[in-house]
């Protein structure tokens, strides 16, 4: 779960409108850009019941209620004004 919730911080921090970022194009090349992405609603696990990278591609129920509480907790500490949506069924 610690991986889980390294991933989300990063999510919830870096789509902020407040950071630049840097990108890299197709071949590898690095450059900064001053585009301020935002995202305001998160959805956690888009069709987890079609959950490929989970085993055997099936997420319980709990399993998916615990990874939506810890992102969701997650989330509203790094950014509380966020929205938080559940991945359709």
């Amino acid at each position: 779960m610690a991986n889980w919730v390294a991933y989300i911080e990063k999510i919830a921090s870096r789509y902020n409108g407040k950071t630049s970022i840097n990108a890299s194009d197709l071949v590898g090349n690095t450059y900064h850009t001053s585009i301020y992405s935002q995202i305001d609603i998160f959805e956690i696990i888009n069709e987890p019941d079609m959950f490929q990278e989970y085993k055997d591609g099936v997420i319980s129920t709990i399993d998916y209620l615990n990874c939506l509480k810890v992102a969701y907790n997650t989330i509203k500490k790094v950014r509380p004004e966020a929205k938080i949506m559940l991945g359709g069924l």
